[in-house]
């Protein structure tokens, strides 16, 4: 499953949500973040999540805090990020993101 949370001025993050999990009460996802503008390098990188009380959020170090402005010729790089929720009561999760 892969959720869009930003498509906006050439910055893409899509959070992909892992089928497998290690057990049923917890939820597997990676953050991948792109930058397509020509223009504007994305500097100091910096993605804050939150879960209900009943849930509890783990956030792996990001892959990368830079990244570069767009090269058509160059393959396109991307900041990664893990996230593992506990979801113990194996509610319908609301997350609640800052990205700067």
């Amino acid at each position: 499953i892969n959720i869009k949370l930003i498509h906006q001025t050439g910055v893409h993050c899509v959070l992909h949500i892992a089928r497998d999990s290690p057990r049923p009460d917890v939820i597997v996802s990676v953050l991948s973040v792109t930058n397509t503008n020509t223009s504007n390098a994305i500097n100091n990188f910096h993605f804050q999540a939150a879960v209900p009380k009943n849930m509890r959020i783990k956030l792996q170090n990001p892959s990368a805090s830079d990244l570069p402005v767009y090269n058509p010729i160059l393959p396109a790089q991307a900041i990664t990020q893990i996230l593992i929720v506990s979801n113990p009561n194996k509610e319908p999760v609301r997350l609640n993101y800052k990205l700067s």
